[in-house]
């Protein structure tokens, strides 16, 4: 996953908005959807 903090990515992945604080919130919202959709 990206997030904006790094301008060439994303400028290459086209990321215009702040998707998340940071990469572990991002991580920690990833992992609880994913555990939510498998049990």
């Amino acid at each position: 996953s990206f997030t904006p903090e790094v301008k060439v990515i994303a400028k290459a992945a086209s990321i215009w908005r702040q998707t998340e604080k940071d990469g572990y919130v991002l991580a920690e919202k990833g992992l609880k959807f994913l555990k939510e959709i498998f049990e």
